[in-house]
């Protein structure tokens, strides 16, 4: 029988132990903000803030995001927003949502390795060492809560951007049997086809509503599914979960409440790990 995996409570066990962590450092006047920096108008992107802002309401600590129009900031003085934010001895952690805008390209680079490896929750700059990325984290914690290892399997990952699929190619090419991967652009095509067939995993985040059909997978296969967009104003994931086939799944996520909260969870981990150092 297929699973649909609980993101929602998944990420209550993760933020619990970091309430009383805050109580603490409140007691002790040891306390820092987190930055989280958008600029542009993608709904992923802003999705992302919205939860960040309702988890650290829960937490109760102080978030300060900071979303700018690309019409109003250029690529320039956004960058030195950021050196200025990873310079500021009150702030704790700094984030940059991604995907910045197209404009942006040339300066992406810049923006992300001045962010201080210190305060980098996101793992962003490519010298941070001292915390995993989120979504790495986020395939950590579902495998585990799905019992399964990766030993000896064989893994398609969908969607090799910078936030999702390639920290994860990174991270866990090495301990899986064999790891095939495919763009945004190329995921649909034939060769990826045939490696969905033989899966024993599937990682998404194409961004592309349903183009993952469960039919197109091995029966007993396991789907994690970062994508996440706006049909008809209602969030909708790579995976079409309202096929009939999605219960020859092993288990999967849903969108919303699976993948976003733990990967929302996983960043305020990663703050409250940084902040001890």
């Amino acid at each position: 029988m297929v699973t649909a995996i609980d993101g929602r409570r998944m990420a209550r066990n993760i933020i619990l132990p970091l309430k009383k962590e805050e109580e603490l450092r409140r007691k002790s006047n040891r306390q820092f903000c987190l930055v989280s920096a958008m600029v542009g108008r993608n709904t992923a992107a802003y999705s992302f803030l919205v939860e960040q802002n309702r988890v650290a309401d829960e937490i109760g600590m102080t978030l300060v995001a900071y979303r700018r129009s690309e019409d109003i900031i250029s690529p320039r003085l956004f960058l030195n927003v950021v050196r200025e934010f990873s310079s500021n001895f009150t702030v704790g952690g700094v984030l940059v949502n991604l995907p910045l805008p197209k404009q942006y390209d040339d300066f992406k680079e810049k923006i992300l390795d001045s962010i201080d490896p210190k305060k980098d929750v996101g793992c962003l700059n490519p010298i941070t060492k001292n915390v995993l990325p989120p979504a790495v984290e986020v395939v950590n914690n579902i495998l585990k809560e799905a019992g399964w290892s990766l030993e000896g399997k064989k893994v398609v990952v969908m969607g090799a951007g910078f936030l999702v699929g390639s920290p994860i190619v990174q991270y866990f090419g090495k301990l899986c049997g064999v790891m095939s991967v495919f763009t945004s652009k190329n995921a649909g095509g034939s060769v990826c086809e045939s490696a969905l067939r033989a899966a024993d995993l599937v990682i998404c985040g194409t961004g592309k509503p349903g183009i993952l059909k469960p039919e197109m997978v091995r029966p007993g296969a396991g789907v994690i599914d970062f994508g996440f967009s706006l049909k008809d104003d209602k969030p909708m994931g790579d995976l079409d979960t309202s096929s009939p086939y999605i219960s020859d799944l092993a288990f999967y996520t849903p969108t919303p409440g699976g993948t976003g909260p733990v990967l929302t969870a996983c960043l305020f981990e990663n703050y409250y790990k940084l902040t001890k150092l």
